[in-house]
């Protein structure tokens, strides 16, 4: 193969790659999940630091956690609402609340979104 072929080919694999990721982040914010069809949404309300934390968490019928989403619009803006999203990523990451650690600076917000993760995967029956 030539220098230019292989070159055409690098490209074209890298931007697959791109595009894989960026319809993956897509479908994800547009609720779009995959295992999500057999799902069930639950709702959870824990007191953060300086408000109630309304929690979302999609649980797939094998009991792990494929969504979190976290309302911190009440916690500060320097710390309660910066780990609001960094723990609810760390959880679905995980697809469980355990082994998930509190965000520095933000013990109360994340202690909230852990305790409200766990709430609804009682109402779930798999915690």
């Amino acid at each position: 193969m030539s220098k230019t072929t292989i070159r055409r080919l690098s490209i074209m694999l890298v931007l697959t790659v791109v595009f894989g990721i960026l319809l993956a982040l897509y479908l994800r914010s547009a609720g779009m999940v995959p295992g999500a069809e057999n799902a069930a949404q639950y709702t959870s309300v824990q007191k953060g630091a300086y408000s109630d934390i309304t929690v979302t968490v999609l649980i797939d019928a094998s009991g792990k956690v494929i969504s979190v989403k976290a309302d911190v619009s009440g916690e500060t803006d320097r710390y309660g609402q910066v780990a609001g999203p960094q723990i609810c990523a760390a959880i679905e990451q995980a697809g469980t609340y355990e082994g998930v650690d509190a965000v520095s600076g933000s013990t109360l917000t994340s202690d909230a979104i852990l305790a409200a993760v766990k709430d609804c995967m009682q109402q779930a029956g798999v915690a």
